[in-house]
């Protein structure tokens, strides 16, 4: 009887998730904005088109990805509290993206494309084994005052790239560090570039190259460390005209 009772305890403890595969199915009807106040699971492959219109994540929602997940809207939020998890790759093609809350994707990739601003003060999270993959691609500005976490736990740290049409403002942490080898850091901005960084890993560091920086990691003696080469060309795309 303690056995079951203790399970049974578990199953109420875990969040309730409704099942869905498109935007209709999370938002009947297509409100504007859509309001995701509950945990959702997601199938692998499934695309939420929500067109011009506005989703917010608030506090008590969430989504599960079972798979890989592509969002389309006007504009993403998810409030502090709020958590994205799963084991697939996330895409999301939106105007302007705010992220306040959790995206937890282990070993995964997280890719924003925003023809207008991108807004970080959440936790983006693909830190596992081996990091994954974080991109942030913005027509206009980009902030970052959270924590970008792509480090590997037992082995190699993941990428990072960060690309602003307009400026970019980092005030956060960015982790790229790995236990066997450190991942890249590529950051790009057409505009001024402001590193105000409060609390930066050790194993960052930065080459500026106009409004470019290709920093690359190689351990030396068990320690990462940045390795530059002037005459190596820059990995960086052209900065915009």
């Amino acid at each position: 009887w303690d056995l079951l009772l203790i399970a049974l305890g578990m199953s109420l403890a875990r969040p309730a998730y409704a099942q869905a595969c498109s935007a209709d199915e999370v938002c009947p009807g297509g409100p504007n904005p859509c309001l995701i106040a509950a945990p959702i699971q997601l199938g692998a492959g499934c695309t939420l088109d929500f067109g011009a219109g506005a989703v917010e994540i608030t506090a008590t929602g969430g989504l599960e990805l079972l798979g890989f997940l592509q969002i389309a809207a006007g504009s993403l939020t998810t409030a502090p509290g709020s958590l994205v998890d799963g084991l697939g790759d996330l895409d999301l093609d939106v105007v302007d993206c705010d992220l306040q809350g959790t995206v937890r994707l282990p070993e995964a990739s997280l890719a924003i494309v925003a023809s207008g601003s991108i807004s970080v003060t959440g936790e983006p999270d693909v830190s596992a084994q081996d990091g994954g993959g974080l991109s942030l691609d913005a027509g206009g500005d980009v902030l970052v005052d959270g924590l970008l976490d792509a480090s590997g736990v037992d082995e190699r740290g993941g990428d990072l790239s960060i690309y602003a049409a307009g400026a970019a403002d980092l005030t956060g942490i960015l982790r790229v560090d790995g236990t066997e080898d450190a991942g890249e850091i590529f950051v790009q901005t057409a505009a001024v570039l402001e590193d105000r960084r409060r609390g930066m890993v050790a194993t960052y560091s930065s080459l500026p190259v106009r409004n470019c920086w290709s920093p690359m990691y190689r351990r030396v003696a068990g320690r990462p460390t940045a390795r530059v080469d002037p005459a190596e060309p820059s990995p960086c795309r052209p900065a915009a005209t």
